[in-house]
């Protein structure tokens, strides 16, 4: 999968308007109704669509997504393993359900939460040398920083919502920092 990183807010929100403009001239339905239909209409909506527009494809040459998201703007899906004997909906459904809104979402929370993993910031002053006076010198430290952030992410989590070894199965509730102690 691919998508369009470098896009300015001002370009996402214009892509996720023409792609809210497609999609009304496709379904007929206009851009303020769409925008009022509940999440699990709207994906039924796209599933719909696409279903009906991916007829005769090779999905495995690639796929333009036409309704832009602002997190994903652009977005081009390649169906490595595709099965031609899958039905128009449910591939459109794993079309509609590729995204690396997640795992974008995770590292963010990493560079935001973890000081060291932050992005550089740029000196216009020093040559537009990218420096950060809080990098590790042992880049060792990282990796057990990063260690430890992951089992934190899985395992104790954050607030009262399931952790992700939860969700898997994995662990039948939290584990709690004052057991470390």
């Amino acid at each position: 999968m691919f998508f369009n990183k470098k896009m300015n807010n001002d370009l996402r929100n214009a892509a996720w308007s023409v792609g809210r403009s497609i999609l009304a001239g496709q379904s007929g339905l206009s851009v303020s109704q769409i925008n009022k239909l509940s999440d699990e209409n709207y994906a039924d909506l796209v599933d719909t669509e696409i279903a009906a527009s991916i007829i005769g494809q090779d999905l495995r040459m690639g796929f333009q997504w036409p309704y832009h998201t602002k997190s994903e703007p652009d977005r081009r899906i390649e169906l490595l393993t595709d099965r031609p004997g899958r039905d128009y909906r449910a591939t459109a459904q794993l079309l509609r359900l590729a995204t690396l809104r997640s795992v974008d979402s995770y590292f963010n929370k990493f560079r935001s939460n973890i000081r060291f993993a932050a992005r550089p910031q740029v000196s216009e002053s020093n040559a537009r040398k990218a420096w950060d006076k809080y990098y590790l010198y042992k880049p060792e430290i990282m990796v057990k920083l990063t260690d430890i952030y992951r089992f934190h992410h899985n395992w104790v989590g954050y607030g009262s919502k399931e952790t992700p070894a939860m969700k898997l199965g994995l662990a039948r509730g939290r584990i709690y920092e004052r057991d470390f102690l």
